[in-house]
């Protein structure tokens, strides 16, 4: 028995995530409206930011789990204009943290800005040129 099997149960059956093509519970629920997501990925999502919220992460970084679901489950970018965004929004966030050190508070605040100006003035100054 593999540990996933003992997690969901020996009869449980698996399929790929639409979106990031990982190993999930075939389940009938919902899913993301623009997010490319099989309905059991969404509901692992759900469950971890269900316990992010509930103290598992500092309030400045459970947005770090948001913005690698995001970019892992692109959806139909092409033909969705809130993807691209979202894409947009989510990747520069982890560019600003993971390659430009910004600290998470102020990724946090350019993640906002950019989310509710959807324009390239964002504010973010990270120190390198």
């Amino acid at each position: 028995m593999t540990a996933l099997q003992g997690t969901l149960g020996s009869g449980t059956a698996m399929v790929r995530c639409l979106g990031c093509n990982g190993l999930v519970q075939e389940l009938d629920g919902p899913t993301h409206a623009y997010m490319k997501a099989s309905p059991g990925c969404w509901a692992v999502y759900g469950k971890l930011v269900a316990r992010a919220a509930s103290g598992f992460a500092s309030p400045v970084t459970r947005w770090h789990h948001v913005d690698c679901y995001a970019v892992q489950h692109p959806g139909g970018a092409k033909h969705d204009r809130r993807q691209r965004q979202s894409v947009a929004v989510h990747l520069t966030a982890l560019c600003l943290l993971l390659e430009h050190h910004l600290p998470a508070g102020q990724a946090s605040a350019v993640r906002g800005r950019m989310s509710q100006t959807g324009s390239g003035r964002w504010g973010c100054q990270t120190g390198r040129t």
